[in-house]
Order: C-alpha cells, then sequence, then structure tokens
C-alpha cells in the first residue's frame, strides 16, 4: 500500500464533459459516475490517513498531444471526488488538499500518476 494512485485510463477532458453536458444532464452526471467509478477502482491501492492534509503531483500520459492540458487537467476533479467517495480523504477542500502540480508527458499509453505528499 502507498500513497500513489495510478490510473491506466484516459479520462474524460473538460471539453467532453461539455459538450454531453449541453447535450443531456442526465449524460453529463452518468459521464462523471462512470469515470469516478473507473478511479473508485484504483483508489484500494491507498494507505493514507483520511483527516490528513496533502500535496497532490499528478503525472498525466497522454497519447494525444492535440488536446490542451488545462482540458485534461480538468479530470482531477473525478479523481479528487472518486478519492473522497472511497473514503480515503475527508474532503477535497484546502483543509485536505493544500497544492496540486501537474507535468504531462507523452507516452504509448493514456495514464495518470497522482501522488499524495503528506503536508503536515
Amino acid at each position: 500500500m502507498s500513497n500513489v494512485l495510478t490510473i491506466p485510463h484516459k479520462l474524460p477532458t473538460l471539453n467532453e464533459y461539455i459538450q454531453v453536458e449541453r447535450t443531456n444532464r442526465f449524460m453529463a452526471a452518468k459521464l462523471k459516475s462512470d469515470a469516478q467509478n473507473t478511479i473508485a477502482h484504483y483508489t484500494q491501492q491507498l494507505d493514507m490517513d483520511p483527516a490528513g492534509t496533502y500535496d497532490l503531483y499528478l503525472e498525466w500520459t497522454t497519447t494525444d498531444q492535440r488536446t490542451d492540458s488545462d482540458n485534461i487537467y480538468f479530470a482531477v476533479k473525478f479523481i479528487l471526488d472518486a478519492v473522497v467517495a472511497g473514503g480515503k480523504l475527508k474532503g477535497d477542500s484546502p483543509k485536505y488538499i493544500r497544492h496540486i502540480s501537474h507535468q504531462r508527458y507523452r507516452g504509448k499509453q493514456d495514464k495518470v500518476v497522482v501522488r499524495f505528499v503528506s503536508a503536515s
């Protein structure tokens, strides 16, 4: 067990979410729920104090370099909501998440590696 969460999937981008939401808000809720359920499967590997305060370091590996980074980084919302829903964190407010840092890399498989570093 560790404080590293690895998600070997492509997560929805902001533009994808907005497009679905403009079509049907219920489909957007399902998109968010499906993404969180995918992420929740991987949160089992986390072993951390749910009441702790953390700095997050996210490494995004993408196969498509045409999508803007901020569009991809939007998925941190789904990641944090899944971690909270899984009971690994009490919340995603500044009381529990102090800093969030993003790095983006090109690779052969889409994935996200999230490091939760204790800030206390």
